[in-house]
């Protein structure tokens, strides 16, 4: 029997597309305006908690979550209707109260900007970006999908 997860969450463009493929049932809608950029800072807020999860961890986990993290910090520049390619991503996360510094990790994890970059666009490529804006409520995911041990341990029931 099938079993609905409150998700809440926005998500990259084929997410939804995944899901389904994998025998879930979901019901995307797309954000846009304050909702899409409130949406963005849970995301960010989301992005930060995994990076300081992983931060003593290998340097490929650092550099994947902060791919993901300049992934959304650019989504809602786009969404704000900037296209500036030089920004400075510490000036953004503070511009959305958040206090970490991740030109100081990449400096003291010695992490090459260069492969941060190659690393953003290999997984925009896998999963793409975050342009379709994309929020997903909840999943309905029956126990044999790849998806029901991740909702399961992750994410609360609805009742």
């Amino acid at each position: 029997m099938p079993k609905t997860f409150v998700f809440n969450k926005l998500v990259r463009d084929k997410i939804p597309d995944l899901m389904k493929s994998e025998g879930c049932k979901v019901d995307p809608t797309m954000l846009v305006g304050e909702e899409l950029l409130q949406a963005l800072a849970t995301k960010a807020v989301e992005e930060l908690d995994e990076l300081e999860k992983v931060i003593n961890k290998t340097q490929e986990e650092i550099i994947a979550e902060l791919a993901d993290l300049k992934e959304v910090v650019e989504a809602r520049m786009a969404a704000q209707g900037d296209s500036d390619t030089s920004y400075d991503i510490d000036e953004i996360l503070h511009n959305m109260n958040h206090q970490m510094s991740v030109n100081e990790i990449i400096k003291a994890k010695s992490i090459d900007r260069r492969i941060l970059q190659e690393m953003q666009t290999k997984k925009r490529k896998k999963e793409w970006g975050f342009e379709k804006w994309y929020y997903i409520d909840e999943v309905i995911v029956p126990k044999t999908s790849p998806w029901f041990r991740y909702l399961s341990d992750n994410y609360e029931e609805k009742i």
